[in-house]
């Protein structure tokens, strides 16, 4: 650890360079906290509206949770707070990239896999898609959305996990926003 803590330096920049990481954690959680707020007020104006049915509601509470949790250590200056957001992200990072592989195996109709990953497309839609072309509409909409929120998953969980190093460096330096460090300030006597 350097003697004096740099807030400032590069490896605390993200966005190329544009912004702080704590400034980008901000946004970003506090984008998805709004968004997890509007769903459960829409949750409570029109009851469930997705495959999820009743545990749509836990599901919002919790996420609201996780992406609080950067917003709370970054106030607090505790880095465990990013733990449950950083896990939450690596688990969902990893699902969409497990489906991606299953989707292109779901555009090959003739292969038993695709035709099982189809049937499975076609129940989550409640057996609405009744043709090839609609489930095959489907299955394109399935992986552009899979590969488009993994990569920004991905490139948000960088953010949030070197604001978390960020975080546990100012910790660990003992830095305090009152007292700055000044390393060419004369000594007085």
């Amino acid at each position: 650890m350097d003697p004096y803590f740099d807030r400032l330096a590069t490896k605390y920049r993200c966005c190329c360079g544009c912004m702080h990481v704590e400034t980008g954690t901000k946004i970003i959680c506090g984008v998805a906290l709004i968004m997890y707020v509007l769903s459960g007020l829409s949750y409570w104006i029109q009851g469930p509206t997705t495959m999820w049915g009743n545990g749509e509601l836990v599901r919002i509470v919790i996420g609201g949770l996780v992406v609080a949790g950067p917003l709370m250590g970054i106030k607090k200056t505790v880095p465990a707070y990013f733990i449950p957001y950083l896990v939450f992200s690596l688990v969902s990072i990893i699902g969409f990239l497990v489906q991606i592989p299953l989707m292109i195996m779901a555009l090959n109709s003739g292969s038993h896999i695709g035709k099982s990953l189809r049937e499975m497309i076609q129940h989550m839609y409640n057996d609405k898609l009744v043709t090839d072309a609609e489930i095959d509409k489907a299955v394109w909409e399935i992986l552009v959305h899979c590969v488009i929120t993994s990569l920004y998953s991905i490139w948000f969980f960088s953010v949030v996990a070197n604001c978390y190093r960020y975080i546990d460096d100012k910790k660990k330096a003992g830095y305090n926003e009152v007292s700055l460090p000044q390393p060419n300030a004369a000594p007085i006597y």
